[in-house]
């Protein structure tokens, strides 16, 4: 099982709310959002860790946890060994999914297709299948493909270091992944501005409270 959330208003959050939200964000979290100097890039930060709080209490009923990352920067929970989490986010928004099982994920902006970068990371076969795809398909054939292989190597926890062309996908189907090699089922859920701040403010409620009893 796994569910994905994903958040794509970005516009519509202010700066001075991403300055408070950082307030129930643990220690790590809330240097790790400093240290992005873009807006857009500690909007992701903050809201990415509101939606995998709320995606792990739904799925598994986890309230607490610690987040760390791996050698090569794959995300991990400390102490839930059996619960698998992976973060993406671009410039549009974010995206979080939790798993029964080890998973990775992509978000990408569809760019205009090169096929100078497309020859750095297509095998031979894919490469050809781009040029008989068509125009018209190129762009999200290509970014389907790129967003694929780096769900995959996110997946592996190999970060960059993995050989794109090496990797091979058919760009014109999507693949998924299980422990017992059957098709999942999984759950989009988009999340709205609205929806958001409400966590947020839910969220923040409770740790008030919880500050007046101590």
């Amino acid at each position: 099982m796994y569910k994905i959330y994903l958040f794509r208003q970005m516009d519509l959050l202010s700066e001075e709310w991403v300055e408070t939200a950082m307030a129930l964000l643990p220690e790590e979290r809330r240097k790790r959002a400093m240290r992005y100097r873009q807006k857009v890039d500690r909007q992701n930060c903050v809201v990415a860790y509101v939606l995998l709080k709320l995606v792990l209490w739904e799925c598994f009923g986890i309230r607490k946890f610690e987040l760390e990352y791996g050698v090569w920067g794959k995300p991990y929970l400390k102490d839930w060994p059996g619960v698998f989490v992976n973060i993406s986010h671009c410039k549009m928004g974010c995206a979080v999914v939790a798993s029964d099982c080890p998973v990775g994920m992509d978000m990408e902006v569809v760019r205009p297709f090169s096929w100078e970068v497309a020859k750095r990371v297509c095998n031979e076969k894919e490469i050809q299948a781009l040029r008989e795809g068509g125009k018209a398909e190129r762009d999200r054939a290509f970014i389907h493909m790129w967003v694929g292989k780096e769900s995959y190597v996110k997946w592996l926890g190999m970060g960059l270091l993995q050989e794109y062309y090496l990797i091979v996908l058919d760009v014109f189907q999507k693949f998924t992944y299980s422990k017992d090699r059957n098709e999942l089922t999984a759950w989009l859920s988009l999340l709205t501005i609205e929806e958001v701040l409400g966590m947020f403010s839910k969220a923040l409620r409770r740790q008030l409270r919880n500050q007046a009893n101590t």
